[in-house]
């Protein structure tokens, strides 16, 4: 089930267009024609990526040797098409920052998602019951939207001039999609090739820790900074409004990860046997190099916001490039601490040119820029001392 969730969310990564920036930062969202048109992209973009899971399943079920994989990446895949269906005032309702009832709804399919699942599971040991689990969240969120977020629902339509501001916003927001799937991804995809196996599980479960704040700053920026920010450039907000926006959402990503690197080593003990010892300074290595995305997140929505996703797109490819040179030259001599080192390297620069492009600078405030760096550093040197010990055998891990 674990292959098939890859599957699927590189299949939506890479052909994302960009629907939910370019309708946060549009003048049109008045208009009936554009909201419904974006709808029909919507839905008819997840089709074809369902009828895509059907074409690939084969191959890939014989490439990792597993036949169940040729059923549960396309019944997984049934997910997309009822997302396909979600109205698009979820996303108006993110854009005006009426978040309450929306993020209750995500609540809600997610919990009868799960109890499904949960239940389920104490009668059948398949992993289809993750399938009818993940399906019947989407459809409580599809009634439940349609149904109590307040708005009008969708039509299918076909306006021209909709769908060329559409995508001629969103053809960049694929470029950058498709290569930012490679910066989340590029550390398993080489140090998959890499590792021996158990070694590369270890590694596996050390992430699901260590991701932790990037995930809830990837989460804040879609559906607070980004829609904060288009309704600051809009109204016109002062500098001062949008620096206060973006440090509140940083300090708090910072803090969780440094609260984090002191605990990792000892988290993973209490759920995992002796086998998983190492998981927790994996996890700790990992979070050490982890500042520079939390910096990127938080900055280069406003690319996003005054239009420039050339330049984003941009920004992505040549970190996603200068990743994957470093990540493989390091990672040959120096295995999970090689492929850190790179991340740690190709985000710090890419941070720094996206500093120099116009416009970017006034996000920045250098007194509390360089606070959260040395705070960073200081913890980060502390950790290394403290658990020298555990962090020496990791750099010996083939």
């Amino acid at each position: 089930m674990a292959i098939a969730q890859v599957i699927l969310q590189g299949l939506v990564m890479v052909s994302d267009l960009g629907l939910v920036p370019s309708i946060v930062r549009s003048k049109n969202v008045s208009d009936s024609r554009f909201l419904n048109t974006a709808w029909t992209l919507q839905f008819i973009r997840n089709c074809l990526l369902w009828m895509i899971t059907l074409a690939i399943s084969f191959p890939i079920a014989t490439f990792y040797e597993r036949s169940e994989l040729v059923y549960l990446i396309p019944l997984a895949a049934l997910a997309l098409l009822v997302s396909g269906l979600f109205p698009i005032k979820v996303i108006l309702a993110s854009r005006s920052m009426n978040l309450f009832r929306v993020t209750s709804i995500q609540l809600a399919g997610q919990v009868i998602g799960t109890s499904v699942s949960v239940i389920l599971a104490f009668y059948y040991k398949n992993a289809l019951i993750f399938v009818i689990g993940a399906l019947l969240a989407e459809l409580s969120r599809l009634f439940l939207y349609r149904c109590y977020l307040k708005g009008a629902n969708n039509s299918f339509e076909w306006h021209k001039p909709s769908v060329h501001e559409l995508f001629t916003f969103g053809k960049w927001i694929f470029v950058s999609s498709t290569f930012g799937f490679v910066v989340q991804h590029a550390n398993v995809f080489i140090l998959g090739k890499l590792l021996a196996a158990h070694t590369f599980g270890i590694y596996t479960v050390a992430l699901v820790l260590a991701m932790l704040p990037i995930t809830v700053c990837h989460m804040l920026n879609g559906k607070v900074l980004l829609p904060l920010f288009s309704e600051m450039s809009r109204n016109g907000a002062s500098v001062h409004d949008i620096q206060k926006g973006r440090y509140i959402v940083l300090a708090g990503g910072t803090l969780v990860t440094l609260f984090l690197m002191f605990i990792s080593p000892y988290f993973f003990p209490l759920l995992y046997d002796d086998r998983y010892s190492l998981a927790g300074y994996i996890s700790l290595l990992v979070l050490m190099a982890s500042l520079p995305e939390l910096l990127l997140i938080v900055t280069l929505n406003k690319l996003m916001v005054d239009g420039r996703s050339k330049t984003f797109a941009l920004l992505t490819l040549f970190r996603g490039s200068l990743l994957v040179i470093l990540g493989i030259t390091l990672a040959t001599s120096y295995g999970i601490v090689g492929v850190c080192i790179a991340s740690l390297i190709s985000g710090l620069t890419t941070y720094i040119l996206a500093l120099k492009v116009k416009g970017m600078g006034v996000l920045v405030k250098p007194t509390y820029e360089a606070l959260i760096f040395i705070v960073f550093f200081v913890v980060s040197v502390g950790c290394i001392f403290l658990y020298s010990e555990g962090l020496t055998k990791v750099t010996l891990l083939t």
